[in-house]
């Protein structure tokens, strides 16, 4: 049986559960040490859904209107260039292996292309090993680019 899911723009009636997600992603994370700032991701998801321009906010839906994806990502001018790069600040999806992450990734692109974004960067930076999400990424023809060192 497939799994029946859809992408959209999220919305203010997804926040709460987008909320409590991140939360949950923040305790898992290699960034579980910092504390986390309700007030500042409740900010920048508002921001996204009320059609900021810097802000990109993506959930996957399934049939019975659960959300099982999300993205939420920034768009910015580097210091460097008048061009337009994007980076994700979050990103999980739920279900794995039903074409979620890769369709949500692909409404993302999208959303850049429309907007005039030139360069875009997802991070696999949870400090975990996530080799699915590696192959994914370079399946979609992403590459590798560089390495992160943490001090703390």
């Amino acid at each position: 049986m497939s799994y029946g899911f859809h992408v959209r723009d999220a919305n203010e009636v997804d926040i709460p559960n987008l909320h409590c997600l991140g939360s949950a992603l923040h305790k898992a994370s290699s960034f579980s040490t910092y504390e986390y700032d309700a007030e500042a991701i409740l900010l920048s998801m508002r921001r996204a859904v009320s059609g900021d321009g810097g802000l990109i906010l993506k959930v996957a839906v399934d049939d019975k209107g659960a959300i099982s994806g999300a993205i939420l990502a920034e768009i910015f001018k580097p210091h460097h260039s008048n061009a337009l790069f994007s980076c994700d600040i979050a990103f999980v999806s739920l279900v794995q292996r039903q074409g979620v992450a890769k369709s949500l990734i692909r409404e993302y692109e999208d959303e850049c292309l429309v907007r005039g974004v030139s360069r875009i960067m997802l991070g696999v930076g949870l400090g975990l090993n996530n080799e699915a999400g590696y192959q994914l990424l370079n399946g979609l023809g992403y590459s590798e680019s560089g390495r992160m060192y943490i001090k703390v």
